[in-house]
């Protein structure tokens, strides 16, 4: 017999929050003159918005800048404000894709 898979709680609110309202808490660490990050507040949350679902994250990441060196910086810089378990894991899942098709462009390998 096959065990059953454990259902987590979920906080069926974060499910209809946008993405916005996710990325308030790190607002003001975008908005600080003093860092140099290839992305504004605003582009962040239209990125963020327009991967969801999307498996060529890199094509839609050179919409916004073309240094994603410096993209992935930033999502790992933001990535410990996030607060919601969604918005975690999706930036989780953008910085992973990101490395994995840096990493094979840089190999050759499309």
């Amino acid at each position: 017999m096959r065990a059953l898979k454990k259902v987590r709680p979920t906080d069926s609110t974060e499910n209809l929050t946008g993405t916005l309202e996710l990325l308030e808490p790190i607002k003001e660490f975008c908005t600080k003159p003093d860092f140099n990050l290839p992305l504004n507040f605003d582009e962040l949350v239209k990125f963020m918005e327009a991967t969801i679902g999307e498996s060529d994250v890199l094509n839609i990441a050179f919409e916004y800048t073309r240094d994603i060196v410096r993209l992935l910086d930033e999502l790992h810089q933001i990535f410990p404000k996030l607060t919601g378990p969604s918005i975690r894991n999706r930036c989780l899942k953008i910085q992973r894709k990101l490395k994995k098709l840096t990493l094979s462009t840089r190999a050759g390998v499309h």
